[in-house]
């Protein structure tokens, strides 16, 4: 390769660094994170809608609300969601503005996914063990019992156990779950 040939291939590699550096941030998704991976699976599984093409729209450090939750957990199950809504939730309905979770979250409550109570919050952001129990319970790995002290543990435990999550990972039970956390732990 010749000396000119040589300096112009360092000055593209270069540039293309520079460019690279500035619209990494700004599209906000690393290519070859692992999340996005997850995500790319998920969507070619039907799971999530797939937004291969622009991998920003997944938005992996939004968190997720309760109804997106609702609707992974069970494309991740192979269900399909009701048709009708009979209003087992006061905050869930057939009428708008979320008329599309009903399904979801009643299939959820009839498959025992979701536990019965008298509001769902469709709207409010999942958190970490919310997520993740949604996962395992998608998976047919949840646990048995809880225990109202040591739910989060003894989840994060069989988790680990079903090698849904690593030994490392840390759930909350309060922290907001990120898109990112929710797409790695469905796509294990």
């Amino acid at each position: 390769m010749s000396n000119t040939l040589f300096k112009k291939a360092v000055a593209s590699a270069a540039a293309l660094s520079i460019v690279l550096s500035v619209v990494s941030p700004v599209v906000g998704v690393n290519a070859a994170d692992s999340s996005v991976d997850a995500a790319n699976r998920l969507a070619a599984l039907g799971i999530i809608n797939n937004n291969s093409e622009n991998p920003s729209a997944y938005r992996l450090n939004d968190s997720i609300t309760r109804g997106e939750m609702a609707k992974v957990m069970l494309n991740l199950a192979g269900e399909e969601p009701n048709t009708t809504c009979e209003g087992k939730f006061s905050d869930v309905s057939a009428k708008t503005p979320n008329d599309w979770v009903c399904g979801y979250v009643e299939k959820g409550l009839e498959l025992g996914f979701l536990s019965a109570n008298s509001k769902f919050r469709p709207n409010d952001s999942i958190t970490e063990a919310e997520t993740l129990k949604m996962v395992m319970e998608a998976l047919g790995v949840g646990l048995d019992t809880y225990d109202a002290k040591t739910w989060v543990a003894d989840l994060t435990s069989a988790a680990v156990e079903a090698g849904v999550v690593s030994e490392t990972t840390k759930v909350s039970g309060v922290a907001a779950a990120k898109r990112s956390f929710v797409f790695t732990t469905a796509d294990a």
